[in-house]
């Protein structure tokens, strides 16, 4: 843009803007001045419409109302020989009600009539200048505010000298290595917490069954290229300026795992197994309630896809977190419901065409039948099977509290 345009075009901004400021245009007032104007245009009919309307209802002698008063005393005294008007007459009480109501509202709406020439003039006036706005800026007034603000935008930034787009360019370059500083140092710090992190999940796994699990975790960032399609990574740090910064740093964070020795170690999202990754999510949350444990956890479903003699494995080490923290598990399997203190079945019933969710806490003969109904009967032998996993769940509790008190 050309100085003298760009003056032109600064001077319009200027007056604009301040127009509209000056005139205060808010959301609504227009429709609501053309509604008041019109009331005040009607005035006069409606003051002597809700006159007469007050009149017939309340004031004349035959008024409607004291005819409807009069009939009411008549019924009731012809109820007391005919019961049968009673009906009737609580119609009639209940209608004079109403009509009380709709006397009370015209008579209020009459007395607070107070337009005044005045007052229609100064609508006119403002209503004009609304006019006079739509006509140069927009058809409504929220068309002229978002005008306002675009140029107030665009004001700025013709008035910005390139003395202050430059400093600006500098505040934001400083910014940008002081965002990229902080992302390395939480790439080193990550570095350092990682080989830690993967000798505790290995231990962890080890105790939930996966002897020979290797899990490896990977950094590596990723390349700014001209196509943003290209996605590239790198694990070559030495230039920081080529590397994408998010809001959690430069890495790209790959768990890498293989279950079984020999194995090529590949992405855990990839390889791993229901079970296998309900026991990993398992082993990582232990470690992370080692250093920050919370007051109460929630395993909602940990043991998805696991079974057999890694389902008591699994129930085992939940107990060993319920040492410290309160644990709370839902669960389908009898080995990990029978590990815990209290145990909880929670059931739906429908009622009146409604569906509700119950809870009951299992106790006693009632525990052993739903731990004899999640192992699939209620046969005597599989009631005796649940009698013995119960048996053994508290043998295990009471040696773990042994441990704990030594």
């Amino acid at each position: 843009m050309m100085e003298e345009e760009k003056k032109f075009r600064k001077d319009f901004l200027q007056f604009a803007t301040k127009e509209i400021e000056e005139f205060q245009p808010k959301e609504g007032e227009f429709e609501e001045l053309q509604q008041e104007r019109s009331m005040i245009m009607n005035s006069g009919k409606l003051y002597e419409d809700l006159a007469y309307s007050y009149s017939v209802l309340q004031e004349e002698d035959h008024s409607v109302l004291s005819i409807l008063q009069n009939i009411e005393k008549i019924l009731e005294k012809q109820s007391e020989i005919y019961p049968e008007f009673s009906e009737i007459l609580n119609l009639l009480r209940d209608s004079i009600y109403n009509l009380e109501t709709v006397v009370d509202f015209i008579r209020e709406k009459k007395l607070n009539m107070n337009f005044s020439s005045e007052r229609l003039e100064d609508i006119e006036e403002r209503l004009e200048g609304y006019r006079r706005l739509f006509k140069k800026y927009g058809s409504n007034t929220i068309t002229i505010l978002q005008k306002k603000e675009e140029y107030k935008k665009e004001l700025n930034s013709i008035e910005m000298s390139d003395e202050e787009k430059e400093l600006l360019r500098s505040e934001i370059h400083a910014l940008e290595q002081e965002l990229r500083d902080l992302a390395e140092e939480l790439s080193e710090k990550r570095k350092q917490v990682i080989p830690i992190l993967e000798e505790k999940l290995a231990s962890e796994l080890e105790q939930l069954g996966m002897k020979n699990a290797r899990i490896q975790i990977s950094l590596s960032r990723e390349v700014i290229t001209e196509n943003n399609d290209d996605i590239i990574y790198s694990d070559n740090y030495e230039n920081k300026e080529q590397f994408k910064l998010y809001e959690k740093g430069y890495d790209f964070i790959e768990f890498l795992f293989c279950a079984n020795e020999g194995e090529v170690l590949l992405p855990l999202r990839k390889v791993a197994s229901g079970g296998e990754l309900s026991r990993i999510a398992l082993a990582m949350k232990s470690i992370i309630m080692d250093k920050y444990g919370p007051l109460c956890v929630i395993f909602d479903e940990i043991d998805t896809g696991v079974g057999g003699e890694t389902a008591y494995i699994l129930g085992k080490k939940l107990k060993d977190i319920s040492i410290n923290e309160q644990v709370i598990v839902i669960t389908h399997l009898h080995q990990v419901a029978s590990m815990a203190n209290r145990h909880f079945k929670i059931y739906k019933r429908t009622k009146n065409a409604r569906t509700y969710t119950h809870i009951e806490r299992l106790m006693g003969e009632n525990r052993l039948k739903e731990l004899a109904r999640m192992l699939g009967g209620n046969e005597p032998i599989v009631y005796e099977h649940a009698k013995e996993i119960l048996f053994k769940a508290q043998e295990f509790d009471k040696s773990q509290l042994e441990k704990n008190v030594s």
